[in-house]
């Protein structure tokens, strides 16, 4: 295999295949706008420009093929994201905070469970509803050992099924929920006329 000799710092310009087996950079040549050198790899006996493997907003894994003797790519699903240097698998925890068709009531502590599996991260929260609230709406509070973990609640609003369209969304104060963290759902608010059925509320987040 040949070798790369950079004698210097070069701020634009091309690898070139010099003699005695040597890749040496070449600034008389720009390879793109960028006036960088171009990224390779090698690829079997082959050096390859990794940006043809580019695809704006989509990682990937770069792994060799060995079957097809090449590099190659691995396309990551949309349940795992690339975070800084760590991989991070989403997850989306559900809970059903009241039966399909009983009238929701305010109280604490409707639902109390705990973290199980690791220290999990939320980046978001929802809710949802079977019957939609009118009069008034619908407000949840998450609470870590008796703490919220909430800027904003969670709310859902007149005549809504889903906190995703509610005028106020959900914030999040507290994102680092601890392994075995007893969490429990209040219900601070129902509707006034008719106070909804069927909650839900849905953690999305990841392990660490």
């Amino acid at each position: 295999m040949a070798d790369i000799e950079l004698t210097t710092v070069p701020t634009e310009g091309t690898i070139d295949f010099s003699n005695d087996y040597l890749w040496i950079n070449d600034v008389s040549e720009t390879p793109d706008a960028i006036n960088r050198i171009t990224p390779l790899a090698l690829s079997g006996q082959t050096l390859v420009d990794l940006r043809a493997l580019a695809d704006p907003g989509v990682d990937k894994f770069l792994f060799w093929d060995d079957s097809a003797g090449q590099l190659t790519y691995l396309t990551l699903p949309p349940n795992v994201v690339v975070s800084g240097t760590s991989l991070r698998v989403m997850e989306v925890i559900g809970f059903a905070i009241s039966d399909e068709t009983s009238d929701l009531t305010a109280g604490l502590g409707k639902l109390t469970f705990r973290i199980r599996g690791g220290q999990f991260t939320v980046t978001a929260v929802y809710a949802e509803v079977a019957v939609a609230p009118t009069g008034s709406t619908i407000i949840v509070d998450i609470n870590e050992s008796n703490t919220s973990i909430l800027g904003t609640k969670l709310s859902i609003d007149i005549s809504e099924k889903d906190s995703t369209t509610a005028g106020s969304q959900a914030t999040i104060s507290d994102a680092v929920l601890a392994d075995n963290a007893e969490i429990t759902i209040d219900l601070d608010q129902v509707g006034s006329t008719i106070a909804g059925a069927g909650l839900k509320v849905w953690l999305h987040g990841y392990r660490s």
